[in-house]
């Protein structure tokens, strides 16, 4: 094929239409950071007409493998995240990549704008890892990271490897952000060649030295299998565990008639503010009823981890005192302005999950009275998992599931048993027969909330009273197949408003008043990467 006579007219319009090359020394500085970035020396004539000198700066950059890719780089450095470097974005991907078509470049530039990555190599080698070289040192932004993986061809059994950075990426996101990255990704795990032939690719064709181009003809072809719910079949390709760790794609898992709705375009529940409060055992015989609670506060922001708030030695019998202030001090500090309710999670160990803490008290206003469960979602999480490093490879496959729309079945203690929990790792949500803390859960013969845990199971509910209620079966039951399980720690909530009226003509709920909710998602750990470091400092196990 004969070399283009021309730039790329789609980059050559979205570089004539940013604002910044309206002064000319601005377009002398981009073309010298061009050169820096490339390590060489970029000469452009000079000329009068703005979209002549920028013609020429193009076919310049062109010469070199990453050319364009550089220019995007310095364009947004010199203009900023607007809606013309936005442009700038998704033309070049465009001329580089033509995997996708123009409109679902588009929108992935649109979502990636903006966001933070601070270890951007870092995080692209964690999903990389079957490609040897690095991050090149030119991709300095996330956009740039997935143009760059949309080079690379996908391995026999894989997604496209820019289709898992997404995915990877949205963990940083947050909010509205994270679900149309998580959006895009879904949906594009279904095979490129859908979208027809592209154009040849112009300059990425030049990176033989760091992993030959993916063509659309050359993507390995990934198998869809739907998802079936009661609404509509969301196609969902094989192996769809990688989820937003990128782990690599792995065989799925046979796939029976789910009995839960799909994710579908909705979004799994996250909290906008959250109040994460953990209680630990103390080494100290003479205080054994004493505990260190520990909080951190979150709320949507470019911050991806909770952040820590302090500790405090505080007796069981005194825990509803002191987590009443510490909400009070919440809603009158750090989360005042957020616009919806504050989320509290209990990160708590086994002999403690059987504490009402969704019953206890707010603070009063004028003689009415309310309680946790009604004002905020509250959550439980366990803490020997946490703790227990081992343990999150499976609970984050689980809870990819969960986020890809590929959630199995609810699985029913004691009827289906410990082996079908093991067997299907797209099961996400157990229920339990007996509370934790009833003869160690071993109703079924077996300890069912420590095989849910370890097994990596993210959701577990339980009736507080023990036993098996049918009513109470029955109305969660009911509740998965309406709704699905996704926003459950909202739906729970609205149950728990309910039973606390106590009006009949609204009808009482049964799940609402006696229900415990285990809802555990891996990536919010109490500070961040460093979360096992914290727990081993203080003698976690």
């Amino acid at each position: 094929m004969s070399q283009a006579w021309g730039p790329p007219k789609i980059v050559l319009d979205a570089l004539d239409g940013v604002p910044a090359f309206d002064e000319t020394a601005t377009l002398r500085e981009c073309t010298r950071m061009v050169g820096r970035a490339l390590g060489a020396t970029v000469t452009v004539p000079d000329s009068a007409r703005r979209r002549t000198y920028l013609s020429s700066l193009l076919m310049a950059v062109l010469e070199y493998a990453d050319g364009l890719q550089v220019l995007g780089g310095v364009v947004e450095l010199l203009e900023g995240n607007t809606r013309y470097t936005e442009r700038v974005r998704t033309a070049i991907a465009v001329a580089e990549v033509p995997l996708f078509p123009p409109e679902d470049w588009s929108r992935l530039m649109e979502a990636l704008g903006g966001l933070e990555v601070l270890d951007i190599a870092g995080a692209y080698q964690e999903v990389m890892r079957y490609h040897a070289d690095p991050l090149p040192a030119h991709c300095t932004e996330p956009w740039l990271a997935v143009v760059h993986a949309a080079t690379l061809n996908a391995r026999p059994g894989e997604l496209p490897p820019c289709v898992l950075l997404v995915e990877h990426l949205a963990r940083y996101a947050k909010g509205q952000q994270q679900q149309d990255l998580l959006g895009w990704a879904t949906e594009h795990r279904a095979r490129p060649e859908s979208y027809g032939d592209g154009p040849a690719l112009p300059a990425a064709a030049a990176r033989s030295e760091r992993g030959r181009p993916a063509r659309p003809e050359d993507v390995t072809a990934v198998p869809a299998i739907p998802a079936r719910s009661g609404d509509s079949a969301l196609p969902v390709a094989a192996g769809a565990e990688s989820g937003l760790l990128g782990r690599g794609v792995r065989t799925a898992a046979p796939a029976p008639a789910p009995l839960v709705r799909a994710v579908g375009q909705e979004p799994v529940w996250a909290p906008s503010a959250c109040l994460l409060i953990r209680l630990r055992p103390l080494p100290d015989p003479d205080h054994k009823d004493e505990r260190l609670l520990s909080y951190w506060w979150q709320i949507e922001g470019p911050e991806p981890y909770p952040v820590r708030g302090g500790d405090l030695r505080v007796d069981v019998a005194e825990l509803p005192e002191q987590v009443k202030s510490l909400v009070e001090e919440a809603e009158t500090g750090w989360a005042y302005f957020c616009k919806e309710d504050l989320t509290l999670e209990f990160v708590l160990p086994r002999e403690l999950l059987g504490l009402p803490v969704e019953r206890w008290a707010k603070k009063g206003f004028h003689g009415a009275d309310g309680s946790l469960g009604e004002d905020h979602p509250v959550l439980l999480r366990s803490l020997e998992r946490m703790e227990r490093t081992d343990t999150h490879g499976r609970w984050a496959r689980r809870w990819d599931a969960l986020l890809t729309g590929c959630a199995g079945p609810v699985h029913w203690f004691p009827d289906d048993g410990r082996s079908r929990l093991l067997s299907d790792p797209r099961r996400v949500m157990v229920v339990l027969s007996d509370p934790p803390g009833n003869a160690d859960g071993r109703g079924s013969g077996v300890d069912e909330l420590a095989e849910s845990l370890r097994a990596g199971v993210p959701i577990v509910v339980w009736d507080r009273r023990g036993g098996i209620d049918p009513v109470f079966r029955g109305e969660l039951a009911d509740l998965a197949a309406r709704t699905g399980i996704h926003q459950l720690p909202d739906a729970v909530r609205s149950l728990r408003i309910e039973a606390k009226s106590g009006d009949a003509a609204e009808g009482d709920s049964t799940l609402g008043r006696h229900a415990a909710l285990l809802w555990d998602d891996p990536y919010r750990l109490p500070g961040g990467g460093g979360a096992m470091a914290d727990s081993s400092a203080q003698g976690g196990g």
